[in-house]
């Protein structure tokens, strides 16, 4: 398994937030069992990599970044320090580097389609999913029958789940399908073959709205299904 770029007792004290509560120092200190003091050092690297910001007044707290923007901002800082190691004179990229990571900008939920269809077809292990559960187009189906036909392991984690698409969820199932039920994380992330991962941006109300990017990045890609994992693990079923 790769490990993160981040320190054990940091991802600890990260793991004590839930979504847009504040936490003092002393809070976090209690839920973890430790001296205050002690955390300091774990909330200024968490700051560091844009995962939690400090808030103003006294005490001091401390708040998360939601899923979507947490991920955009570690995104960037390990870019800017994997700039700053490989850069060359002019301070670019060595072009040779650049080709290895394969980056696409997404607009649109549309657009996200569009390309996972091409993707889809292409695997031949696993997908991972933390998706809405809203209706797919009819093209999307198809390639995920096909896929289920191949064999690949399909895996949904769906962020809605109501009477509306209740029997939506078991006709997926009734296809091959592994589906469960977690909470809104304001995101979507699909893995494909732990080797191509996809992270955007989502929104229930504004549902087409999918800014995000593709990556074709083994590192970020296994990242990515190891936060599957650990989300599936404690993921609902879902009961019809």
């Amino acid at each position: 398994m790769n490990k993160l770029p981040i320190t054990k007792q940091s991802v600890a004290t990260f793991k004590c937030f839930s979504k847009e509560e504040p936490l003092t120092v002393l809070q976090i200190a209690t839920h973890l069992d430790v001296f205050p003091h002690s955390l300091y050092r774990n909330l200024e690297e968490l700051e560091n990599l844009g995962l939690v910001k400090k808030m103003d007044g006294h005490p001091t707290r401390y708040v998360s970044l939601s899923l979507s923007d947490a991920w955009f901002s570690y995104v960037d800082v390990q870019r800017q320090l994997f700039e700053q190691l490989y850069s060359e004179k002019n301070n670019k990229l060595d072009q040779t580097i650049k080709d290895k990571i394969n980056l696409t900008f997404l607009k649109t939920r549309s657009e996200l389609l569009k390309l996972l269809e091409t993707d889809i077809k292409s695997a031949n292990q696993r997908i991972e999913h933390i998706v809405s559960g809203l209706e797919l187009p009819a093209e999307t189906m198809l390639e995920y029958k096909k896929a289920v036909d191949r064999k690949v392991d399909l895996w949904f984690i769906v962020q809605n789940l109501n009477e509306l698409n209740r029997g939506l969820l078991f006709n997926w199932q009734k296809m091959g399908f592994k589906v469960r039920y977690y909470p809104e994380l304001e995101a979507r992330i699909i893995v494909i073959d732990r080797k191509v991962v996809y992270f955007t941006s989502y929104y229930f109300q504004r549902k087409e709205e999918a800014i995000g990017v593709r990556f074709a990045y083994l590192p970020i890609a296994r990242q990515m299904s190891e936060l599957f994992k650990q989300r599936w693990s404690v993921s609902k079923l879902i009961e019809y």
